[in-house]
């Protein structure tokens, strides 16, 4: 059993037992913060359940040696010795109609990291008899949006697995055809360059009401078994804003004196490879 199903099976069972008592429409983190890296487990509307998971690609760098060092998970709060890069993420808006979640990538390398990618992966409840039916919404692009979005089957399909940790590139396509299925669909950022002092702010709404915050967004319907839509109906919507902000100058002196006053980095966590 793979570690990512055998994660889902720990909570996702338990998220679609306590759906049977839940009755508000609302985002809402029942585990609350349970894995501390920036994979978070939902439930949302009335009736539905899901998984969002951050995935960071980090391209081979000239300043670095060559060799791409593939997909990442950067321990939160911490530097990452083998790029340079701290990676955090925040959430605000539990228990109301949007939940948002702030993923930010800031370089300590002292050098320009070019060729970053990352990803917002979200999964459907695969433990209860709910299916979701993906719907991919598109306008004209405007600075920030995604660059690029796939949809697949969880069980059937490698969304994840292959485009996502191997390929680390979407392939924009609904691979359930527009058809209810397991549903795990994904919206990709590209960076060509993060110069150093620079933090890359990825905002991601997760929301049952249809609020989005980009022109290229993802929704889910919820659907019995028998692949038709509930009613009434209930959605989630899945959208994302990116933006590259400076550090504060005060920061970036503060970050530059840790170490030689041995502070111990705040947490330790597990890098997922």
């Amino acid at each position: 059993m793979n570690f990512r199903i055998f994660l889902r099976v720990g909570v996702c069972v338990c998220a679609g037992l306590m759906l049977a008592s839940t009755a508000q429409s609302a985002v809402t983190l029942p585990f609350g913060d349970t894995f501390l890296n920036g994979t978070l487990d939902f439930q949302y509307a009335s009736s539905g359940a899901a998984r969002i998971e951050p995935v960071l690609y980090v391209d081979s760098n000239e300043n670095f040696g060559p060799g791409a060092l593939a997909t990442v998970y950067v321990p939160p709060g911490n530097v990452n010795a083998g790029t340079g890069l701290e990676f955090d993420y925040s959430f605000s808006g539990e228990g109301s109609s949007t939940l948002e979640v702030v993923y930010t990538v800031t370089n300590h390398t002292g050098l320009a990291w070019t060729g970053l990618r990352f990803f917002a992966d979200v999964s459907g409840d695969t433990f209860d008899t709910l299916l979701e039916i993906p719907k991919v919404n598109s306008g004209v692009p405007a600075a920030g949006d995604p660059d690029n979005w796939g949809v697949d089957d969880f069980f059937s399909g490698d969304l994840f697995f292959t485009d996502i940790l191997t390929n680390a590139n979407l392939d924009g396509t609904d691979h359930c055809g527009g058809l209810a299925c397991e549903a795990e669909g994904a919206l990709q950022w590209n960076l060509a360059t993060l110069n150093n002092a620079q933090t890359w702010m990825i905002t991601v709404l997760l929301s049952d009401n249809g609020e989005i915050n980009s022109n290229l967004s993802l929704q889910f319907e919820l659907a019995d078994a028998f692949g038709t839509a509930l009613s009434p109906l209930e959605t989630l919507s899945i959208s994302g804003q990116a933006a590259v902000v400076p550090l504060p100058g005060g920061l970036i002196l503060l970050l530059s004196v840790l170490p030689a006053l041995g502070f111990a980095r705040r947490k330790s966590w597990l890098a997922r490879l």
